[in-house]
Parts: structure tokens; sequence; C-alpha cells
């Protein structure tokens, strides 16, 4: 018991000492607290069901792909569905599992 109470007086020592070595005039980083970012939304494809998963390509082209297991290429403008791969399953989290 004797050895509990000298562990919690060292501790609240220890706290009290290390409070006592903080700067009170302390300046906070420059840019402390952040601004609020600058963040701006734009609505490349709408009308399509839960966009599982996205991709730009190299050109600028995006592919994007349904949790349903469709595939989609937008390019200049124009999306068009990609086929020829096997038939897609999705559960649960499953989509293309990108």
């Amino acid at each position: 018991m004797n050895l509990q109470k000298a562990g919690l007086i060292f501790s609240g020592l220890i706290m009290m000492l290390n409070a006592s070595c903080m700067d009170k005039d302390a300046v906070p980083p420059e840019g402390y607290p952040p601004k609020d970012p600058e963040i701006s939304v734009t609505t490349i494809v709408s009308g399509y069901e839960i966009i599982w998963g996205m991709d730009f390509l190299p050109g600028g082209d995006l592919i994007f792909g349904e949790k349903r297991g469709r595939l989609y290429r937008l390019s200049n403008g124009t999306v068009k569905e990609i086929t020829g791969f096997p038939a897609v399953f999705p559960s649960g989290q499953g989509g293309l599992l990108d």
C-alpha cells in the first residue's frame, strides 16, 4: 500500500513539473489554427447506380465502375460501357474489387 501511495505522489510531482516547464507565452506555429480548406465539387457524370470505383487514364479519360459490375469509360464528354469481361456477382462489399 505504501508503494502505491509513493507511486501516485511521484506521478503527481512529475505532472506538476512538466506543466511548470511549459512556456505560457509560446506562439502557436504559423497557420494555426488551419484556415478552412478551399474545396470545390464538380459533377463529372450522373445518373448511374452506386459508383464503386474510378480512375483517370494517362490521356485524361475516366474509367468508373458501378457496384453491380458494369464498367464505363468517359472520353471527351461521352460515356461508353465497357463489355467483354466475365460476369460479376456483386454482393456485400464486392463490386469489381478495385
